[in-house]
């Protein structure tokens, strides 16, 4: 997946007059980005909606992606969780980029929503619902045992931030057992990078729980194409669980990270401080950023761009040695 598709600078300069052209001829007027950062990130999130389709728990994945290949998320409760009745987990769809409704989509986004649970415990009932301002609406039931919003779909109206809630609820005894799969998928996938979303989410007891981890992935190896093709890439950074102070590091000789990432965490609320009390650390000229992340606030994975610092730089063919180029590690925070 491309952020931005320039393959030679000649067309891109040829394409840019043509528009500064049309805006002269009808009387308007052209903004002139002087900050490169600004305009790069301007263009990376216009070019193309590959990222204005977000959710708090459901991560990007291709249109035809199996389950094997969804995101997974675990999600800690305590001991006592065990004995309730219901445990309810809020899932949320945006049409703007998760954390900046300045980013919104421009389409109106159609798409279908699907929870499936499996692995639970015998004879428990589950339920999934989504909220609305005239109340809430039960997600119906399959013969299969799925529960989706039906043959209309959900539409997301595009040009203005929007927020589907759906709740999901499961008895705490299902705590470490049932695996929650949920999956919306756009009707039309050009409006969203031909993507959907998608996740498995794994409820459990805190001391069971699988270790702490942070990863990074290059979202754009799914192509065919060499990674020296490309002026600007998608980096995924998720964390397993819990909260964890994240350090991206990455070759600033070669690459810059996105200013409108390093604006959004910079406004956050004071649950994302570092425990220096900072919101976060950045180091432009060495190329290092160190940040909080939430899994339980739904900021348990982010999507970020970075850009070439110039078409003259040089960058491998292959992913894999891209994979020198921008690290991060992780370290869980903990209340204790």
């Amino acid at each position: 997946m491309k952020i931005t598709d320039r393959p030679k600078q000649k067309t891109v300069l040829m394409v840019a007059a043509a528009v500064v052209c049309l805006a002269l001829a009808i009387g308007g007027s052209f903004a002139a980005y002087m900050s490169q950062s600004y305009q790069k990130g301007v263009v990376s999130n216009r070019d193309k909606d590959t990222i204005r389709f977000t959710s708090n728990y459901l991560q990007l994945a291709a249109s035809d992606a199996s389950e094997t290949d969804y995101a997974d998320k675990v999600i800690k409760y305590d001991k006592d969780k065990v004995g309730s009745d219901k445990i309810s987990i809020d899932i949320y769809i945006y049409n703007y980029v998760f954390g900046n409704t300045s980013l919104i989509n421009e389409n109106d986004i159609v798409y279908d929503m699907s929870i499936k649970f499996v692995n639970g415990g015998e004879g428990s009932i589950y339920t999934a619902c989504r909220k609305t301002d005239a109340g809430d609406v039960s997600l119906e039931k399959t013969e299969n045992g799925e529960y989706t919003t039906g043959n209309a779909g959900v539409r997301l109206v595009g040009r203005k931030p929007q927020a589907d809630h759906y709740v999901v609820e499961i008895p705490g005894e299902d705590l470490d057992k049932v695996k929650i799969i949920a999956v919306a998928k756009p009707r039309n996938t050009a409006y969203t990078g031909n993507q959907k979303l998608a996740v498995v989410i794994s409820p459990g007891v805190e001391s069971v729980m699988e270790e702490f981890s942070c990863k990074g992935t290059f979202l754009d190896t799914d192509s065919n194409l060499d990674a020296n093709t490309y002026d600007a890439f998608n980096y995924e950074v998720t964390i397993s669980s819990g909260k964890g102070k994240v350090t991206l590091t990455w070759d600033a000789g070669k690459l810059e990270i996105d200013k409108f990432f390093i604006d959004k965490i910079a406004a956050r609320n004071e649950s994302y401080n570092l425990p220096s009390g900072k919101k976060y650390v950045y180091d432009k000229e060495n190329g290092s950023l160190t940040f909080v992340m939430n899994q339980a606030e739904g900021a348990g994975d982010y999507v970020i761009p970075f850009y070439r610092k110039s078409d003259k730089t040089t960058l491998p063919t292959g992913w894999t040695a891209m994979k020198e180029y921008i690290k991060v590690k992780g370290e869980e925070i903990t209340d204790n």
